[in-house]
């Protein structure tokens, strides 16, 4: 996974975009992240969601040390959901228990965040 001085480095208008959306209370419900292969979408995704539910922001930036900040690096935070392929696409199974989760509240925030890896 890349640091967040990696990602500015790689997307640093996406990265900013976010950035102002977050400070200014105005993230949209949905994002996608397109682009080829190498480009951050999947970590940018991953850092804008530690952004959200980071416990202690270091100038408007996750902490990377807060349980919520490693719990989502380890990807058992109980209200942030990945999917990714199995094998060559996501399964039946995964967009089934996906949508099984969409009907259950949150466990410890209040909201909740979905990232889908690969979609296409």
């Amino acid at each position: 996974m890349k640091s967040y001085s990696q990602l500015v480095k790689l997307q640093p208008q996406v990265l900013w975009l976010l950035e102002n959306s977050v400070k200014k209370n105005r993230l949209a419900h949905a994002y996608i992240f397109e682009g080829g292969r190498g480009t951050g979408k999947r970590d940018v995704a991953i850092q804008l969601t530690k952004r959200v539910f980071c416990e202690d922001l270091h100038n408007n930036r996750a902490c990377n040390s807060c349980s919520s900040c490693i719990r989502i690096e380890q990807q058992n935070h109980p209200d942030v959901h990945l999917v990714e392929p199995e094998g060559l696409s996501i399964r039946k199974e995964q967009i089934r228990h996906l949508h099984d989760e969409f009907r259950m509240k949150s466990v410890e925030s209040g909201h909740k965040l979905y990232i889908i890896n690969h979609v296409e």
